[in-house]
Order: C-alpha cells, then structure tokens, then sequence
C-alpha cells in the first residue's frame, strides 16, 4: 500500500523486497455496461484454458467455471464457495494479460464479495479495500497449503520500545504488520521534482519521524514498574522483521478539528525507486536483506478527500523476459 502529490497520491509497492505507497480515499469499482460487453466479448485463450484448469475448473470462452458435480458432499460446496473470491481474481488477471478488450469488468469480483449496485455509492479508503482483499483471501484459502501466503508475502513486525528516564529500564511490545503507515504532512521538497535535502526524499524524511523517540511526560506520563510510579520516559518504535513485499500508506487525509471534515494534503511527496531500510530495523545485521526496489505506486487523483479516482502505476516484470519463455 511511498506516494506522491496530485499525480502521486500513492501507494509505493517496493519489492524485494518491495515498497508501496500510499492508501487514499475513494470508491468501490463498479462495472459499466461497456464493461460487461468487453468481457463478454472475451476470446478464448490458452492462458485462461490452463489457469481454468489448474484451479479445477474448465474455461468457456476465456471464461473459467467450476466443472459440473453430480451431489457434491457439504464440505466440497463449502470449500467451493471460499473459493470463489480467488477464483475470480485469477480470472481477472488472465484477462487482464490476455484479452485483446479496452477494459476488463470487475463485477464477477465484486458479487463474490458479496457486493451489490447499493455499494457502489459508499466511499471506500484504498488502504482499507486492500485490508478487506487481504481478509477475504486468507478466508478463501483457509485450508489449503496457500493459506498463509498473505502472511509469507506482506507479514512484518515492528517493536514499540519504551525506556524510563530514571531507571532506565526498558519493555516492549510487538506488532504484526501487513502495512507500514506514515505521516506525510510538511515532508514534502519545496518545488515538485526537487528535494531539499539532496538525495533524501520525502520518504526517508517520513521513515525518520517514523522511529524518532517521542518523549512521555505531563499528562502523558508513563508508568514504571521498576519504580512503581509515573515517570519521564520516551518511546520509539522499530521494524523488527521486514516483509517480502513491503506496502508503505501515506497518511494523506486527516481530520481537521476546525471544520470538522476530512481534508487532503495535496503536497507534493518523493520516494526512491530503490531504498535501504536498514536504519529503521531494530536489528539490521540479522536481516536477509534490507533493499527494496520500487514495484508500483497506487495514487488518488483529486483535491478532496471524499471525492477522485485511483490510478495504479506499476512495473512490467517481465519485461525483458522473451516470448519462449
């Protein structure tokens, strides 16, 4: 889920390792009547003949479909049915590589989700439909030996640590992760296309704030049970187990108390095409690796937060990979 300004409002995927970019505000996908003729004009192809085939089904004019079964038992339908959002999804793709069509319709997906036309009006956060993806892909594949790819892929860590200012005693606290969110506003270069601080980007500036230590004092006070009573103390927080694809959400939209509406920060945000995390890892040596290079980038288009399009910007792997292969 590293983004950018109005043609950048992103979500950065770096991959392996990989980055992403930035979860923004806007609408469930809905699928036009245009669409629905493109796909149902759909050829058939080798490509959707295999992948049909190698989830068990059969393919029908590019089209896969689960075979025909004469009283299939109750646990068969059940497992037929959690399958469905992933079978859908891979027929998308192999539309998506395949079909010579100006646009692929989405609404198969969107009904196996259990979606109807009623949803397509309710506003919907990039970074959330991704975290409703992720749920309802793990539930699909519950069961089967892909189940915790979502883990395997996007699962990561970070380490809150706090440390009394008198004692000096330390605890801390883990957290699984599927996304790194981080604040964007002031990080920006002054001119698009420049940044301020040489080779540092917006990104980095962002990472550092990230783990910086935030000092717990006056109201905010913390309680030490060393010394068994409220203390001074900071905390900080760490990447303690990196990810394979790492998803970064730029916090974009915020809430302003004055006017009591969601806003957008619109200023303009870099990132890198490649980045060392290292010096946001708890523990860096022991790492695989820390670099990542950058995948995709998911940006809003628009000034307003309840209002724009999503775009997705991203890198053809294969695209130094020849024909027989």
């Amino acid at each position: 889920q590293g983004g950018a300004g109005a043609a950048d409002d992103a979500n950065a995927v770096t991959g392996n390792r990989t980055t992403a970019g930035e979860s923004i505000e806007g609408v469930k996908t809905t699928t036009s009547a245009e669409d629905k003729d493109a796909g149902a004009r759909l050829p058939g192809t080798e490509a959707a003949r295999k992948v049909g085939e190698a989830a068990g089904g059969e393919a029908d004019d590019g089209v896969m479909s689960v075979p025909e079964q004469t009283a299939p038992s109750q646990e068969l339908e059940k497992r037929r049915r959690r399958r469905v959002i992933v079978a859908e999804l891979q027929r998308l793709f192999v539309w998506l590589s395949s079909a010579d069509v100006p646009a692929c319709g989405t609404e198969s997906l969107t009904k196996a989700f259990g979606w109807d036309n009623s949803d397509s009006y309710e506003q919907h956060d990039a970074h959330e439909l991704n975290r409703v993806l992720f749920d309802a892909i793990e539930r699909s594949l519950k069961g089967s030996k892909c189940e915790n790819v979502i883990q395997k892929l996007y699962g990561g860590k970070v380490v809150s640590v706090t440390e009394c200012m008198e004692c000096h005693t330390r605890t801390s606290r883990d957290e699984d992760i599927l996304d790194l969110s981080v604040n964007v506003d002031g990080l920006g270069a002054g001119d698009e296309g420049e940044d301020a601080d040489g080779e540092a980007t917006s990104l980095h500036r962002s990472l550092d704030r990230y783990i910086a230590p935030e000092e717990l004092s006056g109201s905010n006070m913390y309680r030490c049970e060393t010394c068994d009573r409220m203390v001074v103390a900071t905390r900080r927080v760490l990447i303690r187990k990196l990810p394979q694809i790492m998803i970064v959400c730029l916090l974009r939209f915020q809430y302003d108390l004055k006017t009591y509406t969601r806003v957008k920060d619109c200023g303009y945000f870099s990132y890198p095409l490649e980045m060392d995390f290292a010096p946001y890892v708890e523990n860096a040596d022991s790492a695989e690796t820390t670099k990542y290079h950058l995948l995709g980038v998911v940006a809003h288009e628009g000034k307003l937060a309840g209002f724009g399009h999503y775009q997705a910007t991203l890198q053809d792997l294969f695209q130094e990979v020849g024909d027989e292969d």
